[in-house]
Parts: structure tokens; sequence; C-alpha cells
């Protein structure tokens, strides 16, 4: 038997390293993946893409997104649900839990955008302060005839 996993750093701690070399799992009509963005400090921050894939098939999807403001201490989580068609994104932010002083912060610095065929999470920093963006993210393929699945056997 052959086992996979898919491992990021997506808790608190920094300790795990990333040594799987496998950048998605896809089951079924579903797929799994997990990025990590570290973000330095900067005087005039600008909008960083914590995710970026592509939709051709798989069109929606749901986040998990953690944004660790190293500079502070600071941490926030929350959910991002999206759908991605032909250019277009639709994307809810939800479920704000925060450890700043100013806890809608985080949350309102979140965006997605189309780019080609490719969907983007971003994030803007706020001035001077460094970041870790922890995202694990569910995949759902489009409706339509073709499927995409994958039988597993044990």
């Amino acid at each position: 038997m052959t086992v996979q996993t898919l491992t990021t750093m997506v808790g608190v701690a920094t300790t795990a390293s990333q040594t799987s070399g496998i950048d998605k799992i896809v089951i079924g009509d579903a797929e799994l993946n997990a990025t990590r963005t570290e973000i330095v400090a900067s005087g005039s921050p600008s909008e960083t893409t914590i995710s970026s894939k592509n939709y051709n098939n798989f069109t929606s999807f749901k986040y998990f997104v953690e944004i660790h403001n190293t500079t502070d201490n600071k941490h926030s989580c929350f959910n991002v649900a999206a759908n991605a068609f032909d250019g277009r994104i639709n994307f809810n932010v939800y479920n704000n839990l925060s450890t700043s002083s100013t806890p809608k912060r985080d949350i309102r610095a979140i965006n997605m955008v189309a780019s080609g065929t490719n969907s983007l999470l971003r994030f803007t920093p706020a001035a001077n302060k460094a970041y870790v963006v922890r995202v694990s993210e569910i995949r759902i393929d489009k409706p339509d005839n073709v499927a995409d699945d994958l039988t597993v056997t044990l």
C-alpha cells in the first residue's frame, strides 16, 4: 500500500517542515491544497497573492485562512467561500476570529480576482508588519457530464 499526505504548516506553531513534495491531492471531484506565504514588512505594502489556482475544472472553493501578524504576534482566522467561472469570481468571507485589538482588519484585507483562468486569493498586509499566511483549500469540480472521479482502493 502507498500512502501520500498533503502537509503544510497550518497551525500556530511553525516547527513542522514541508517535505511531502505533494502540492495537491485529487480525490474524485474534489481537490485538496495548502499554501504558506511569508510576507515581509513594508512601509508601503501591496496585495500579495496567497493562493493561485486554475479554475478550468474545479470552480468552487472553500478556504480556511490563518493570518499571523508576526510583528505583533497577533492571529486571525476565517473562511472564504468562492465560485469562479468565465473570468468572474464571487466570494464571501465569514467567521472571523482574532486576537487583535482591530479584529476586522485582516478579514477586510482579503479579496479575490480572476487572472486569465486562475483565481487569485489576495491579502493586503498592514504597513510595517510582517506576516505568515496559511491557507488550506478544498476545490470542487464544476457540475458537468465529465466525471473527474478517482477510485481509491485500500
